[in-house]
């Protein structure tokens, strides 16, 4: 058992479950801890066993919240068993296939990737951990995967900036976009972390444990200098209604989204929007990746990567600027027309030689139909509230 609980199960090393709310363990302790119950020599039944996890569980400061997460799962679990096996179970009697016949039902029923996810993981702590079973070895948690969402041009950008309402709202919005910051790192930003003489700006992150060093854009010199010989040293750049505090993280977002709708830009934008925005811009711009990794403080490569899907590869040319198309397009202009109305390849090949000044955007609906349409289903829907109002039975429209 002494090896079972430094060597986890799939090769990983063992971690012994901790709330965000315990303080860190130290060496030691974080190597082994003690079983809840070891199902391997007890069958207890389960109001028994999970007595037993939730006394290690609030020892290690687990939130009720999740201690009410934990017992749902585990009653779902036991009622899978009980129709599993067509009797009254316990939990020394869950096995591997047990549980990988529950994770599969989860999946059959439409569950999301975080509510499989959750019942991995509390299958994981109750079982393996406390309870010394193996019931989700070589089972790796499902994680969200990442889509890559819209980003805004420079001149989106700047209407944004120009939208927003006040001068705080201005210097935010600049702030996340030219430096490419994250919502709690806009947050937390004091003045005296704030250079404007070198010109740089000093982000901690990582629970104040890690700095990074950004390069202050010159449109915020003037307004930086300002406040820094204003504001004191230790005050928050962006301060909230209580003495002492920031901005919250949500009154950013709505901050950012209420420019975006005041700059009726279309496109979903969010906090994150500007710093995908700043990281993308840099690239096309000619930055290295590496370069662009600890501006943006990524701990692995990886995250800066995805921002390289944004970008065309190298010497791309589309098909309509290729010499073989305009060459197409002037034989097309020589051959005898044949039909009043040009099929869709005649378009396709006219189209390098189309005059912009010819195209009239947005195209536009067909006039007069969809009108037609709402008034006939208005008046249809009238008809039968009419008709209802009477008593009389609703004729049904033709």
């Amino acid at each position: 058992m002494e090896g079972l609980l430094r060597v986890y199960f799939d090769g990983r090393p063992y971690r012994p479950p901790r709330s965000r709310f315990e303080p860190p363990a130290g060496p030691a302790a974080a190597q082994a801890t003690a079983l809840a119950i070891d199902l391997n020599q007890v069958t207890p039944d389960w109001p028994t066993f999970w007595r037993a996890v939730q006394r290690q569980l609030t020892g290690h400061r687990f939130r009720r919240s999740t201690l009410t997460v934990y017992r749902q799962i585990l009653r779902a679990f036991r009622t899978f068993l009980d129709r599993r096996h067509r009797r009254p179970s316990h939990p020394g009697l869950a096995t591997r296939e047990d549980a990988r016949s529950f994770f599969a039902l989860l999946a059959d029923q439409h569950a999301s990737w975080s509510w499989l996810a959750a019942n991995i993981c509390v299958l994981r702590t109750a079982f393996d951990k406390l309870g010394g079973r193996a019931l989700t070895a070589r089972i790796r948690t499902p994680k969200r995967g990442r889509r890559l969402g819209d980003i805004l041009a420079p001149a989106e950008a700047n209407q944004m900036i120009h939208a927003a309402r006040t001068v705080r709202d201005r210097l935010l919005i600049t702030l996340m976009y030219g430096c490419g910051l994250k919502t709690g790192e806009t947050c937390r930003l004091r003045w005296r972390d704030i250079d404007t003489e070198q010109r740089e700006l000093n982000i901690r992150f990582h629970g104040d444990t890690q700095t990074r060093t950004i390069r202050i854009p010159d449109a915020l010199l003037p307004v930086l200098d300002a406040g820094i010989r204003q504001c004191e040293p230790n005050a928050f750049v962006f301060p909230g209604a209580k003495p002492d505090t920031h901005l919250t993280a949500r009154t950013v977002e709505r901050i950012v989204r209420r420019a975006a709708r005041d700059a009726e830009i279309l496109k979903d934008v969010s906090c994150t929007t500007l710093r995908d925005s700043y990281a993308v811009a840099r690239l096309r711009a000619g930055c290295h990746i590496r370069e662009l990794q600890e501006t943006l403080g990524h701990k692995k490569i990886e995250s800066t990567l995805r921002y390289q899907a944004y970008l065309p590869p190298a010497g791309y040319v589309s098909p309509i600027d290729l010499p073989e198309m305009s060459a197409a397009a002037e034989t097309t202009d020589r051959v005898e027309e044949q039909d009043a109305q040009p099929t869709a390849q005649d378009l396709a090949e006219r189209l390098p030689s189309l005059p912009a000044n010819e195209l009239q955007l947005p195209f536009k609906p067909p006039a007069g139909r969809a009108r037609e349409f709402y008034l006939a289903l208005k008046t249809q829907l009238k008809k039968r509230f009419l008709a209802l109002r009477r008593g009389a039975s609703p004729s049904c429209p033709p």
